[in-house]
């Protein structure tokens, strides 16, 4: 869990650290552009951190309890559909693709137990 974690970061962080949005929202928060960039970017990291995943399921397999504790990796899926929305309703409404961010990263934030949960059922964690 703790390596996803310390993963996950240094992808967001990597993907984050490009030159376009690093300036910031500025006066500009009512310009589809730097909304759209910036939707961009996350998009980037949301594809990104599905990618680990699925890298790290086909290396456990199927039947691991990695894969047991993902299940369908909702907030992943979720995540990339939201932000490709978000992405298309900027240039018309750049304040609901703001609010589509937020909402993303308020759904992020709420701990996620299936790792824990699967942990505890199994034992100590390793296969």
């Amino acid at each position: 869990m703790r390596t996803m974690i310390v993963i996950r970061t240094a992808i967001t962080a990597s993907v984050k650290s490009s030159p376009l949005p690093r300036r910031g929202w500025g006066p500009h928060l009512h310009d589809s552009a730097p909304v759209g960039v910036y939707g961009v970017v996350l998009l980037g990291s949301a594809v990104a951190f599905t990618i680990l995943t699925r890298a790290l399921l086909a290396a456990n397999g199927s039947g691991s309890r990695l894969a047991q504790a993902l299940g369908n990796d909702w907030k992943g899926t979720l995540s990339i559909a939201a932000y490709v929305t978000a992405i298309a309703v900027s240039p018309f409404v750049p304040f609901l693709s703001v609010a589509v961010y937020v909402g993303v990263a308020a759904m992020w934030l709420v701990p996620d137990r299936r790792m824990e949960r699967v942990i505890a059922a199994g034992g100590d964690g390793s296969d």
